[in-house]
């Protein structure tokens, strides 16, 4: 079969798709707006007023999006873990492009605006209700616009969580195709050995720098000599720039590439 791409096998791909999976999509939403209707309508039973505000909206909707979206990609791919079914999608008619695009569109896109109206449904709600309980005026969260609330998590804007977000994402959509079988569970070892990496080589480059260091930005840092002189030191906005361009913009896609080139490997 030909590699490219034929926009009317591609449709059927889709159709079929969404023929055979619909309801796994459609209940992994469920289980999203359960999980906050649970996790909101508990935040209610509590007396202080500030739990639905603005800040903490942002942080229930982080975790729904990563929780679901990592094990949503985490399963996509599952059918690959057993023979019959593997045999089943790898002689669909259907190229590699053809079957990662459809994986793109209904596991990353798709998705995502699937549950970004559950949670508006969801927070909507449970702000109304709030508000009415507590008297309060909490406003439902802009997520067009979530740089500007305070960032009480760390030191940075929400839109760098959504980043890391299609980064994680990504990752375990790559696991579940190269893994032959619970890739979602081995992702879920790999993102965690990872992680105690990353951590080791941060405070491995904290340890590395001199005392009485202060961090005044991501491009900019300050020293105090012993002589009691502060300098400051500002790296280069190229280089920031580059490492920010890297981070947000290429980061997922490259992830993405891997995992096609894992499902164009499965193909031949």
């Amino acid at each position: 079969m030909s590699s490219s791409i034929n926009f009317k096998r591609l449709s059927f791909v889709l159709k079929k798709y969404w023929f055979e999976n619909k309801k796994q999509f459609i209940l992994m939403l469920l289980a999203a707006a359960t999980f906050l209707t649970l996790w909101m309508g508990v935040n209610l039973n509590v007396s202080n007023p500030s739990m639905l505000r603005e800040e903490n909206q942002l942080f229930f909707f982080f975790t729904g999006l990563f929780l679901s979206g990592c094990l949503s990609a985490g399963i996509h791919f599952s059918a690959l873990g057993s023979k019959p079914t593997a045999i089943h999608f790898l002689l669909s008619p259907a190229s590699s492009k053809e079957k990662f695009i459809c994986a793109l569109l209904f596991g990353v896109i798709l998705f995502f605006f699937g549950y970004l109206l559950i949670f508006y449904a969801v927070d909507i709600v449970s702000v109304w209700i709030a508000n009415k309980k507590f008297n309060t005026h909490w406003a439902v969260v802009n997520l067009l616009f979530m740089d500007r609330y305070e960032n009480r998590l760390y030191d940075g804007p929400f839109s760098a969580l959504l980043n890391f977000y299609f980064i994680a994402q990504a990752f375990f959509l790559l696991a579940s195709i190269y893994f032959n079988k619970n890739g979602l569970f081995k992702g879920i070892i790999g993102a965690g050995i990872i992680w105690v990496a990353l951590i080791f080589l941060i405070m491995s480059l904290f340890a590395a720098y001199p005392p009485y260091v202060i961090f005044k930005g991501i491009n900019e840092y300050q020293v105090i000599e012993s002589s009691g002189i502060i300098k400051t030191i500002i790296v280069s906005p190229i280089i920031t720039t580059l490492v920010l361009i890297f981070y947000k913009f290429l980061i997922a896609p490259l992830l993405w590439f891997c995992a096609y080139l894992r499902l164009k490997e499965k193909h031949l």
